[in-house]
């Protein structure tokens, strides 16, 4: 298979992943008060994440550390981590809430989201006619779901 159409892979694996994620989130929630949930998750994923990166340490290039770390990608990452913890405990009170289904039909509006964000933050020319029209549909979308 190409390499061109990797990143395609990579995104569809995510989102099928992300499904089951969701769906057991859901049946967890039942059972399990959510800020408890969402602490148990996020420390379980940080654990999970380390361990990986000890593992692979030389393949991802963290002997050179602390050349990555300019003062802008040093703003960038605590807003991605602000914003991920943010976003991640929105979900789950969205999920334990309503259902996943529902849920998630509405947090995938976010490409408009990215969208916006990557021509208002950060100047990319990334808003063409086609994502603005994906964009309304998607919108449309979630106003459906709202709806039902």
């Amino acid at each position: 298979m190409p390499t061109n159409y990797l990143w395609f892979i990579y995104a569809l694996g995510a989102a099928i992943l992300w499904g089951l994620q969701y769906a057991t989130i859901e049946q967890l929630s039942k059972t399990i008060p959510t800020p408890l949930l969402t602490l148990a998750y996020t420390v379980a994923l940080a654990f999970t994440y380390l361990c990986v990166f000890v593992w692979f340490q030389f393949e991802l290039g963290l002997d050179q550390f602390r050349n990555y770390w300019t003062v802008r990608n040093l703003l960038l990452f605590g807003l991605v981590v602000l914003v991920g913890c943010a976003s991640t405990i929105l979900i789950f009170a969205a999920i334990a809430k309503s259902t996943a289904t529902k849920a998630s039909m509405i947090e995938i509006s976010y490409p408009l989201f990215v969208a916006v964000f990557a021509l208002i933050l950060y100047q990319e020319d990334t808003l063409t006619w086609q994502t603005l029209i994906g964009g309304l549909i998607m919108l449309a979308g979630v106003i459906v779901v709202l709806k039902s």
